[in-house]
């Protein structure tokens, strides 16, 4: 409790001093515009290259088959994402721990590091490409398609407002998605059942890297980032009435920053109960069956 009654002191005067609410028109224009527009090209480029480099290859078959189509779509999709991610990871990676303030005041976690608007403009374009795609041409899942919206509303504070919370996106817009590298690999073997029976240790493998690397990125040093969750959801309950809307907005910020980091525990819970039954459920079994 008296984390969070200090929390609140410090952060009660930067909500009610809103001078300026927004980062300047240039900056918006001149700077994240740019890295938005470049990000969905790139990714558009790296999807259309990865049917001839990898998914013709990797699964062979008449390109009029509907469900040959589905499959090169599918995987062309994941292999953007996997490279996509790890660019965006090793990024953060070297910002994080290479350039982060050390010891911040609230002043610097909420208003400083104007030039990590990279790691936001960049989730912003690779999002709504990510919503596009998932939506008309890999059929995603409707949980997926709202946690590409939830990044957008996040990264959005980020972009345009000048309490943006910056300080926190090396981690949660780039040191986070090394996960998502391994869980690519992962994903194009659910959808070609054939590569587990082909290659069943090797998917035992990168279920394994998957698991460790999820665990430690998102959930282990998530518990060391969980203050800017508390700041965030602060801020528009200390705000005063005069901007409603970003008040709205930053409620909305605040909810969409609570229910991403809730998944990810959520999916914590899913890796470590299926390690759970791919090490201990299956052994019980096999060791039954060798008692009968």
């Amino acid at each position: 409790m008296e984390s969070l009654r200090i929390a609140m002191a410090e952060i009660e005067p930067l909500a009610q001093e809103l001078d300026p609410v927004y980062m300047p028109l240039e900056f918006a224009t001149g700077r994240v515009l740019p890295a938005v527009v470049a990000t969905a090209a790139f990714t558009t480029i790296l999807y259309v290259a990865a049917f001839p480099l990898v998914s013709n290859r990797l699964i062979p078959g008449d390109a009029s088959d509907k469900e040959v189509l589905r499959k090169r779509r599918q995987l062309s999709y994941m292999t953007t994402n996997c490279i996509t991610n790890l660019i965006i990871g090793l990024l953060g990676c070297y910002y994080e721990y290479g350039f982060l303030p050390q010891n911040p005041t609230m002043a610097d976690r909420v208003q400083g590091c104007d030039d990590w608007y990279i790691f936001s403009a960049i989730q912003i374009g690779f999002q709504v490409w990510s919503i596009f795609m998932g939506t008309f041409f890999v059929e995603e899942q409707m949980t997926m398609i709202f946690h590409h919206m939830g990044c957008i509303c996040v990264a959005s504070m980020c972009c345009f407002l000048h309490n943006g919370y910056r300080y926190w996106t090396s981690y949660y817009f780039g040191v986070y998605e090394l996960s998502s590298v391994p869980l690519a690999f992962m994903n194009a073997f659910k959808h070609n059942k054939e590569w587990i029976t082909q290659y069943p240790d090797l998917y035992l493998a990168i279920r394994m890297i998957f698991a460790v690397v999820f665990l430690t990125v998102r959930i282990v040093m998530l518990l060391f980032r969980m203050p800017y969750v508390r700041d965030v959801n602060l801020f528009p309950y200390l705000m005063t009435n005069e901007h409603w809307f970003l008040r709205c907005f930053m409620f909305a910020v605040g909810a969409s920053s609570t229910w991403l980091c809730s998944l990810q525990y959520y999916w914590g819970y899913l890796v470590i109960t299926g390690i759970y039954k791919q090490f201990f459920v299956k052994k019980r079994k096999a060791d039954s069956k060798k008692d009968q």
